[in-house]
């Protein structure tokens, strides 16, 4: 009877950590400043176990293991006392620490995770001291195998997932009780987690890099803004890897003799970068682009700070860009300004083409069809003359396209 008594410590034990871990990471964190200011019992422990993650993490986890080591080896002292067969005890100590060690403590951690934060949390606040020894040979391990780690994820500390995690059950709760709208609650979500994103993540690659070489004239620089409607183009000399410096397109308003007088500094950024480390870059040198490099030093792409503000709020209204699904404005003879969305039907009608056939209505779905892929921005497809340039793309889709028409086009196809 004494040993059945252990192993039902042993497995309470077991219970109250692994609810303690699931209360500690599904709590409302916010509501300790109430409890400090309305000075409740047991506030003083959660504080200190919550306000460092890996406090409770690792109080509960070694916890629950030496819970987990008493039970079993106290379950087969009283099975053999008791005479049960040694198979039946196999199969009936995982379903019974499984039902009563993880599943419904899990579920009483979740439904009730706050008042057992405030309550409970003090034998845990003593466990954490007396584990201080177990955690004083771990923690070289942990370093060890952090700093072999993969280099994207080996700085990813347990701290940054948990708050992320808190963050994310926070703004949930407040878009159910309507505290915040879904857009607000997008872009929030999507400034939290920009820590993930780097430079080659959000920027327009290479192969589709709209570049200007150095010498080139001034009546190719004026055409290649226009068709291209891009605020800044990079200048190479010789090749696409020795970036020299940007074209603004601002800087064409007044005359000039070549591109070398127009053009400015260029800065660049290792691919790596986050997007809270441009942004600041960006904000410092008061520039709205960056040459993307490789660990070689050669060009892999570049980055603005529309880039940028796209990946923290989302799509960007431009006048150039963001025209109404299905509008079509004509820029100059055989040149449109076209909405991703617009219909076919709509396009043949206002130019007089005729797109294609295909399981596609709109001109996105023509452009994935031909592409194979989402367009990006500077890519573009040739149908019979017509030359269709992506002009603004987001990873998901595409926004708004240049159509062309060949200079000798018949516009009494518009007719037909």
């Amino acid at each position: 009877m004494d040993l059945l008594i252990l192993v039902l410590i042993a497995l309470a034990l077991s219970a109250y950590f692994s609810s303690m871990e699931i209360a500690y990471t599904t709590f409302d964190r916010i509501i300790i400043g109430g409890w400090k200011k309305a000075g409740r019992i047991g506030v003083r422990f959660a504080d200190f176990m919550s306000s460092v993650p890996e406090r409770y993490l690792f109080t509960t986890l070694v916890g629950n293991n030496l819970a987990m080591v008493g039970y079993s080896f106290v379950l087969v002292l009283w099975a053999d006392q008791a005479g049960l067969p040694e198979f039946l005890t196999m199969v009936i100590s995982p379903l019974i620490v499984l039902v009563f060690g993880e599943v419904i403590p899990k579920t009483l951690g979740m439904a009730f995770a706050n008042p057992m934060v405030r309550f409970l949390s003090a034998p845990l606040y003593v466990l954490f001291w007396l584990f201080l020894p177990v955690r004083a040979i771990l923690t070289p391990l942990e370093r060890m195998i952090r700093r072999s780690a993969d280099p994207a994820t080996k700085n990813v500390h347990t701290y940054d997932v948990l708050f992320r995690r808190e963050i994310d059950s926070v703004l949930s709760r407040a878009k159910r009780e309507g505290t915040v709208t879904e857009k607000e609650s997008e872009i929030l979500e999507r400034y939290l987690h920009s820590k993930d994103v780097r430079a080659r993540d959000i920027m327009t690659p290479r192969p589709v890099l709209i570049a200007l070489p150095a010498n080139a004239s001034m009546q190719e620089v004026i055409e290649t803004v226009t068709d291209s409607r891009h605020g800044v183009i990079p200048v190479y000399d010789e090749n696409i890897d020795n970036i020299v410096g940007f074209l603004y397109s601002r800087d064409l308003l007044f005359p000039r003799d070549s591109i070398r007088e127009v053009m400015r500094p260029a800065a660049f950024v290792p691919e790596s970068k986050i997007l809270v480390e441009m942004l600041e870059q960006f904000k410092q040198q008061r520039i709205p682009a960056a040459i993307v490099v490789d660990e070689h030093g050669g060009t892999d792409g570049i980055v603005t700070l529309k880039d940028i503000f796209r990946e923290m709020v989302g799509p960007l209204y431009e006048a150039s860009e963001d025209i109404p699904s299905g509008n079509i404005k004509r820029l100059a003879a055989g040149k449109y300004l076209v909405s991703a969305l617009a219909d076919l039907s709509d396009i043949a009608e206002a130019t007089g083409w005729r797109p294609p056939d295909g399981d596609y209505a709109t001109l996105s779905g023509l452009l994935s069809d031909q592409l194979g892929h989402i367009g990006r921005p500077g890519e573009e497809i040739e149908i019979n003359g017509i030359v269709i340039r992506v002009l603004g793309a987001t990873p998901r889709r595409v926004e708004s396209c240049l159509v062309k028409l060949p200079p000798d086009y018949d516009e009494e196809n518009r007719s037909k």
